[in-house]
């Protein structure tokens, strides 16, 4: 038969890598979790460091049920340009 000081030694051992596992599958990202949304800031940033130019305006838009943002730009020629940035995707139309 067995020591019960073994068993308690064996059933700690046990909990310990148990815990150690739980701990990596929770670091883990889940492919089911959402990517978080961009932001009115981040959108405009996004927009300015692919087209230059000043921001003049940014509004929040729902386009074919997306989310996204109108981002209206002064370019340095002098036009004005206007994009839209899914918030999801961070992709510029």
């Amino acid at each position: 038969m067995r020591s019960p000081l073994f068993i308690i030694a064996l059933v700690l051992a046990a909990g310990c890598g148990f815990a150690e596992a739980t701990d990596k599958l929770q670091s883990q990202p889940n492919s089911q979790q959402q990517v978080q949304a961009l932001n009115k800031s981040q959108a405009g940033k996004l927009a300015l460091e692919q087209l230059g130019g000043k921001i003049l305006k940014i509004q929040s838009q729902n386009n074919q049920g997306q989310h996204g943002y109108k981002v209206k730009l002064l370019q340095s020629s002098g036009h004005v340009k206007q994009v839209w940035v899914d918030a999801n995707s961070g992709k510029i139309h």
